[in-house]
This record gives structure tokens, sequence and C-alpha cells, in this order.
């Protein structure tokens, strides 16, 4: 993937082009040494860094099933062609969007935020449902008054459809 500060940087231009509500960044913790300073830059500026460790695919392993130890990006890689979840780098229509709910359950019992590594595995994901308003997640990621509002998961399925490096309606920096 991208390096993170390069991929901050970015998001940073797009910011100051346009009026944006909210900015993420979605980057692996990899092996990037600029992975710190891409996190500072992000608090300064008021983007939303989602570092998933190992990678972004844990969680897309967790639509599927716990993983509670520490695990490699290799292994994920396997879980998910084991599962039909993935398809080189794309989603397979047979990818289980509906547990989406399961997948953000799993991710918060490490309590990660944005702009900040958590531990293997681990993602902060469940925010960036949460400023969808993306509903059935517990109360406490379900804001109040947006449910109305509320993307529907379709939608988002299609956002991450193509999930890695992708630049989805000029409006999505990821690694």
């Amino acid at each position: 993937g991208c390096d993170p500060l390069r991929v901050v940087k970015r998001a940073v231009k797009a910011m100051e082009r346009d009026d944006f509500s909210w900015c993420f960044c979605l980057v692996d913790v990899d092996q990037h040494a600029m992975l710190q300073e891409a996190i500072t830059l992000a608090k300064e500026s008021g983007v939303e860094l989602i570092v998933s460790t190992p990678s972004f695919e844990v969680w897309l392993a967790w639509h599927f099933e716990s993983i509670e130890r520490h695990v490699t990006t290799a292994e994920l890689a396997r879980l998910l062609g084991d599962k039909g979840g993935v398809d080189g780098k794309g989603l397979t229509r047979s990818f289980p969007v509906d547990a989406h709910c399961s997948a953000a359950q799993r991710a918060l019992a490490n309590q990660v935020v944005a702009n900040e590594v958590g531990p293997n595995p681990s993602t902060a994901m469940p925010l960036v449902l949460r400023r969808f308003g993306v509903v059935g997640l517990r109360p406490a990621l379900d804001p109040v008054g947006q449910r109305s509002n509320a993307l529907p998961v379709s939608a988002m399925a299609r956002a991450f459809g193509r999930y890695h490096g992708t630049d989805v309606s000029s409006r999505w920096l990821m690694s």
C-alpha cells in the first residue's frame, strides 16, 4: 500500500480545496516508517486516520468470525480466501456485508479510536460506520437523530466493494 504520511498529506490537500464535514484515511500498520508522523499530521489537520493492525483484511475477516489472537496479513488473506469473501482485492458477491454489526462488535472489543495504533488485531473501522449513520450497531455507535438518514448497507458495500487503492467518487483517499 501507499505510505500513510503521503495518504494523509493528500487528504489534507483535498480538505483545503473542498468543504468536507469529515475526512477518513484508511491505512494498514504494515512496516511503514512514517506511520507515527502520519498520525501526528492527521491529529493536527482534523483527519480521522483509521489504522488497521495488521491490515484492513482484519475488518473483512471479522465479518466471518472472531479473531482474538495475534494474526498476520498472510493468515488473514488465507482465511478470506478459504471463506470465499475476497477475489484479489475485491469483495465477492457472497461476502457477508450484513455481518457489519458482528464485525463492529468484534472490533470494538479493543476500543481503538481514530489516529491510534491498536493491538494486533484491531481497527477503528466502526467509526466509519458511525459517521455514515449505519444502523444496527450497539447504541454507543448509533448516533441519535441520524437513524432516518442512515446510508443503506448496500451502498456501504458498493463503496467498499473494491477496498484497496481505490479513490471512490473522488472523496475517498485510501492506502
